[in-house]
């Protein structure tokens, strides 16, 4: 800042450093800003009250004689540069800059520029699979001053609910995304999404189906993503109580969508509701062949550790354990190399090994079951439990109803995949796995 020869600020200046000192007192919370006190009169502030100001604030003369609407440009501007820095492909060099942003925008006391900044950098932290770091930011967002604005709020929340399922932790996810589904709107369709999904990952498959149907009764005024979602995670939901043909229509609805508008990375989610339902209702040799196929085609860990486990599922259902035995234990291998590293995934294949080594009278049984029980635990889904085979020495579970029984009403599974007429398919509980 360039002063004249009288080292005194002009009256403009004079006004800007008075705004900026209010701002500055309010935005910093309770420091002793006792001593700070702009003389009122007009060319009274000269070049040492000004430093001695900026000392206490904890900026420089610059910065407290410079209009705050130009501050805030600055800001803004470097917010832009972070943006266009991540599109350019230079990740780190957009976080750098937004972390410069958000700290200046903390010293500058200019809160929604501060949430600005740590809103691009949760983005940035989720987008690449740094969900600790992206809870960080969200939360740091979260505690700044918010405008009115509740769909960026039920925004945030529904971000930090996917953040925490990405830790899985699914019942904490559960419970932060309860705060913003009261109502249906569509400010907070994706927090209503990400919440049914929650429900989903703790196993709580009836309440989800419940929580998609009413994301779904907006259907039509959704946004082509967000529906196509929705009626994924509803196909999900209803493969996962036992409702194929319920299951097979939702994913069929979605994929409509899907041909309007492509998505292609919603693709493996049309296929894995197919995969599914295939799993439950196709004949036991052919599932085993669809899923066995699907597997030999698979190249990404974490995609193959999800068909090893429907796979374990079709195993269950043929009783051939074995089989089971041995795939649960090459999947656990594949999880231990990085697959995702799911924690759900891995109870699942604990428990159904420990239940084939009960079965088969081998070592390790009981070990297995505890490791997986904790597991269960650990993320709140013990609900996926249901899915399961019952331990075979647990009374509850002797003559467990079966996915398999049913009227004779043919199950018309999609266009690749074999269905039975013969043996059809309803909605039981609890869920069963004979062949």
């Amino acid at each position: 800042m360039g002063f004249r020869q009288s080292h005194v600020l002009s009256e403009d200046e004079h006004a800007w450093v008075r705004q900026n000192v209010l701002r500055l007192r309010l935005g910093h919370g309770p420091r002793d800003h006792g001593a700070i006190a702009v003389p009122r009169g007009v060319g009274q502030l000269d070049e040492l009250s000004l430093a001695r100001l900026a000392l206490l604030l904890g900026v420089s003369p610059r910065e407290l004689a410079t209009r705050p609407e130009d501050l805030a440009a600055h800001l803004r501007k470097k917010l832009t540069h972070a943006t266009q820095l991540a599109a350019a492909g230079a990740p780190e060099d957009a976080r750098a800059e937004a972390e410069a942003a958000w700290q200046e925008a903390l010293r500058l006391a200019f809160p929604l520029s501060a949430r600005h900044a740590a809103d691009f950098l949760a983005r940035q932290a989720l987008a690449a699979q740094r969900p600790l770091e992206a809870i960080t930011w969200i939360l740091r967002a979260l505690t700044t001053p918010l405008d009115a604005d509740t769909a960026h709020r039920s925004d945030l929340v529904s971000r930090l609910g996917a953040a925490l399922m990405l830790t899985e932790r699914y019942d904490v996810a559960h419970a932060v995304l309860q705060s913003v589904t009261d109502l249906p709107t569509p400010a907070n369709t994706q927090a209503l999404i990400a919440h049914a999904a929650s429900l989903l990952l703790q196993g709580r498959f009836d309440d989800s189906v419940h929580a998609y149907s009413r994301v779904l009764e907006a259907s039509g005024n959704l946004a082509p993503r967000a529906e196509a979602q929705a009626w994924i995670g509803y196909g999900a939901a209803l493969g996962l109580v036992g409702d194929v043909p319920g299951a097979l229509a939702a994913t069929a609805r979605a994929d409509e969508i899907h041909q309007r508008d492509p998505m292609p990375d919603l693709i493996t989610g049309l296929n894995a509701n197919e995969l599914w339902c295939a799993a439950l209702a196709a004949p036991w040799a052919e599932a085993r062949r669809l899923v066995a196929d699907a597997l030999h085609g698979a190249h990404d860990p974490f995609a193959r550790a999800n068909l090893y486990d429907t796979l374990v599922f079709v195993l269950c259902r043929g009783r051939d354990w074995p089989a089971v035995w041995a795939t649960c234990t090459e999947a656990l291998a594949l999880l231990r190399q990085g697959a995702g590293g799911s924690r759900m995934l891995k109870a699942r294949f604990l428990w159904a090994r420990a239940v084939a080594a009960r079965h088969l009278g081998r070592d390790g049984a009981l070990q297995d079951r505890e490791w997986a029980e904790d597991l269960f635990d650990l993320v709140g889904s013990r609900g996926h439990r249901s899915l399961l085979p019952p331990w075979p020495d647990d009374p509850c579970s002797a003559g467990a109803a079966s996915l398999l029984d049913g009227p004779d009403d043919a199950v018309h599974l999609g266009q690749g995949i074999v269905g039975r007429e013969s043996e059809p398919h309803r909605a039981s509980a609890p869920l069963g796995f004979e062949p």
